[in-house]
């Protein structure tokens, strides 16, 4: 065993920093600080460099702890997101969707999202590219096309830069 005293491991600073912002987020409302939300994001990016150990040869321990530290780096993007959305800082929420697209960017969510706090903050153009980022990457990948959720936010945004340059 390490002696977490003496010895830094990224991958307990990121647990750490994701339980933390987790119960953050399970408090109520009027009990959660925007002050503590922006440390627990700010070590959690910092610690998630991307999958643990990619670079290495690939061993079932190996995988199975990769996809644990993924899965909930991907949810804590999530949760994240969906705050600063809530707060109203739209840019920090961009921020937010654009690292969980580097991280996996064939998780539709991010994309709608992000198409959602672009168009909050009037960049249609960007909200407009990011939905054909999603479908580019969705049928080269996957062969499949964007969700009916994700193509009327899309129709959604495109009515507001057809009103807005009418």
């Amino acid at each position: 065993t390490l002696n977490s005293d003496l010895v830094w491991v990224d991958v307990w600073c990121f647990e750490r920093s994701a339980g933390a912002l987790r119960r953050e987020f399970r408090q109520a409302p009027a009990m959660q600080s925007v002050e503590r939300v922006v440390g627990y994001a700010e070590n959690l990016l910092r610690t998630y460099q991307g999958h643990f150990l990619s670079r290495d040869e690939t061993t079932c321990w190996s995988v199975s702890l990769q996809e644990r530290l993924r899965s909930k780096y991907l949810h804590c993007i999530i949760e994240l997101g969906r705050y600063w959305e809530q707060q109203r800082l739209w840019n920090r929420a961009i921020t937010c969707y654009q690292n969980g697209i580097e991280i996996d960017d064939l998780i539709e969510t991010f994309y709608q999202r992000l198409m959602v706090c672009f168009s909050e903050t009037g960049r249609q153009p960007e909200a407009i590219a990011a939905y054909r980022q999603c479908r580019r990457v969705l049928a080269v990948v996957l062969a499949l096309e964007p969700t009916p959720e994700t193509h009327a936010i899309y129709q959604t945004v495109l009515e507001q830069q057809h009103h807005k340059a009418g």
